[in-house]
């Protein structure tokens, strides 16, 4: 009996861990299977049929279209938007600056439709994931607290074909946009706009809703 009774703690011992163990493998699967849930649910919340798209409008080599399709590529719209609006870690310049920046010879925005079409990046619509409707591969960043404008992958591998009146977007094919001009008259927008008091001062105002002094 004595003996029984001494190898029985052990036992009783090996048993208590298997069954804690077996407890905190069920709860990280739990988990695992939530967040994997949530995280689905939040990449297909934007569902946009026209997934965003412009619908009309001229392209840098003065192509117009008047409808915007979708070649059948095996993605859903959720996707497409996913694959447009999902930060990657670009930190560009701040966001309120990049939605308030004017060009440097005029006062038009920046990121208008236009001009951002004469870089041959796609412009588009308000969606739940692009709220303040940035071309597709420029999106909001979230660092340290702070908003920033970035780009992602999309910018330079979604591209459109506008032919016959038709805008043929390509998710995934090389975009026909020209980054170095683009990143060149950013610089010298924010440096007419630092020069300028009339720009600087729509810019704080458009921030910060206040003056500068």
């Amino acid at each position: 009996m004595t003996l029984i009774h001494m190898h029985s703690k052990p036992s009783y011992h090996y048993l208590y861990q298997i069954k804690l163990l077996m407890l905190i493998l069920s709860i990280l699967a739990i988990i695992w299977l939530v967040t994997g849930i949530s995280w689905r649910v939040y990449e297909l919340r934007d569902n946009d049929s026209s997934r965003g798209a412009i619908t009309n409008g001229i392209d840098k080599f003065g192509a117009q279209f008047s409808q915007t399709v979708y070649l059948d590529q095996g993605w859903s719209a959720a996707d497409s938007l996913w694959f447009y609006n999902t930060s990657q870690g670009s930190n560009l310049l701040p966001y309120s600056f990049f939605l308030a920046l004017e060009q440097s010879d005029s006062s038009a925005l920046f990121r208008s439709d236009e001009n951002i079409d004469r870089y041959g990046y796609l412009p588009q619509r308000p969606t739940i994931s692009n709220p303040d409707g940035l071309p597709i591969g420029m999106v909001r960043d979230e660092y340290q607290g702070k908003a920033y404008m970035g780009f992602t992958c999309a910018a330079c591998h979604t591209t459109q074909i506008n032919y016959a009146g038709t805008g043929i977007r390509i998710d995934g094919g090389p975009a026909n946009s020209d980054m170095e001009t683009f990143m060149i008259d950013l610089a010298e927008a924010l440096y007419a706009t630092l020069e300028t008091p009339e720009k600087l001062d729509r810019l704080c105002y458009s921030c910060n809703k206040t003056r500068p002094l």
